[in-house]
């Protein structure tokens, strides 16, 4: 199952993403090392959104979940 929500307001957009892995994959043990695309999306966010971004990433058995938060600026 994948869940994404996505939501605005004046001030920032929040994405929200929910997948479940699969029961084969629940069964091996993973790394707790962050990805090489993890690490790029971060890279990416810092250089794009310095200091406007909240990024929290859970890693569990059964799922992994993804919030972010891009802070929104006025027009000049």
């Amino acid at each position: 199952m994948i869940e994404l929500n996505i939501s605005a307001t004046e001030k920032e957009i929040v994405f929200k993403l929910i997948n479940s892995k699969p029961k084969s994959f629940m069964d091996t043990i993973g790394s707790d090392k962050k990805s090489i695309g993890m690490q790029n999306t971060e890279k990416q966010l810092e250089l794009l959104y310095p200091n406007a971004y909240q990024l929290e990433v859970n890693d569990t058995i059964s799922e992994y979940t993804l919030e972010l938060k891009l802070q929104l600026h006025e027009k000049v």
